[in-house]
């Protein structure tokens, strides 16, 4: 073990000592260690005050030594990731590999098979015979062109071929396109007041988009306008969630069905989508006023109570029939 060739110029330094520091000293020997990656950690270690009553804290820190010895042919380590690509855009692939060896590894080639959500094949990428150097790294991208997919996740099965023998390796990535798709919306109103109009939507896109926006406009059973408002603008995440809120006043507008078209703004495209709400009594269904979500904690609650509710039951039970014993024995 390399411990053996391992010594410390000090095992223990009181803590009154202004100089803390000691020195590690390797000494190497003609007996080499096995191939591979090798490590030799060292600890440091507070020891506890002995003083009874006492309450501190220890310190601990270590540090390492890597010591690594290469195979006297070549040996190859590898390591893949897919990342994520814009709809008509390239995916790209990414190849790390480490010639571990005294000798050049040659005709090292890669094939990476891509999937859908369904594990539909959707295409092929290839990586040509590649060369490495003795103790040398590289890295090699392949590239697959998106314009044939739908934005959605996919996965990348890897295959490394080098001498006799292959590894497989696996990733997942996202192809995004510039699209929100509407998940929710506000379908009913008060009448009388000013309202809160919740649209909510979902990013396809991978970056980040600002300035989203929506126009919604009002339009009676005769199919005549009768508001049109637009909401302040949002930014989203990524392929995140979030809730664009306009304010539709009904004080002018009599109780009844009306038909909304929706155009959402964004990154120079507008992207319409229409629906159904209520004003009044006429309103079908409940109000959207907050985003509709599942709440756990409403759940735990609501088992807590009903177990509560249980036990006061079963002891006002207990409670009355240890009364009623009571009587009958008088």
């Amino acid at each position: 073990p390399l411990g053996d060739i391992v010594t410390l110029s000090k095992s223990y330094i009181p803590i009154s000592d202004s100089d803390k520091s000691f020195l590690v000293t390797v000494k190497m020997t003609d007996k080499i260690p096995p191939p591979g990656h090798h490590r030799v950690t060292v600890y440091a270690t507070q020891i506890p005050d002995k003083i009874a009553g006492t309450v501190g804290t220890l310190v601990n820190v270590d540090t390492y030594l890597k010591v690594d010895v290469l195979y006297p042919g070549p040996f190859l380590e590898t390591q893949f990731w897919a990342e994520d690509a814009k709809q008509g855009q390239n995916a790209v692939m990414h190849f790390d590999f480490n010639n571990f060896g005294l000798q050049k590894a040659r005709g090292i080639t890669s094939s990476t098979e891509i999937f859908d959500n369904n594990q539909t094949l959707v295409g092929r990428a290839s990586m040509p015979p590649t060369d490495i150097e003795p103790d040398s790294k590289i890295h090699v991208p392949v590239y697959f062109n998106t314009s044939s997919l739908v934005s959605g996740p996919y996965t990348a099965n890897a295959v490394v071929r080098f001498q006799n023998s292959e590894e497989q390796f696996s990733d997942s990535f996202l192809v995004g396109e510039l699209r929100l798709n509407v998940l929710n919306y506000t379908r009913s109103l008060e009448p009388g007041k000013i309202n809160r109009f919740f649209v909510t939507v979902q990013s396809e896109w991978n970056d980040p988009i600002d300035n989203v926006y929506a126009d919604i406009t009002l339009a009676d059973s005769q199919g005549n306008e009768t508001a049109t408002v637009r909401s302040p603008s949002i930014s989203l995440a990524g392929r995140a969630t979030g809730d664009i809120v306009a304010f539709i006043d009904t004080s002018e507008l009599p109780e009844g069905t009306y038909h909304f078209r929706g155009v959402l703004h964004y990154n120079d495209k507008s992207q319409a989508f229409d629906g159904e709400l209520t004003i009044g009594a006429a309103s079908v269904g409940p109000s959207l006023e907050t985003p509709s979500q599942f709440n756990p904690l409403l759940v735990v609650g609501a088992i807590v109570a009903g177990l509560l509710l249980v036990v006061l039951v079963f002891n006002i039970f207990l409670f009355t029939k240890f009364l009623k014993g009571k009587n009958e024995k008088k």
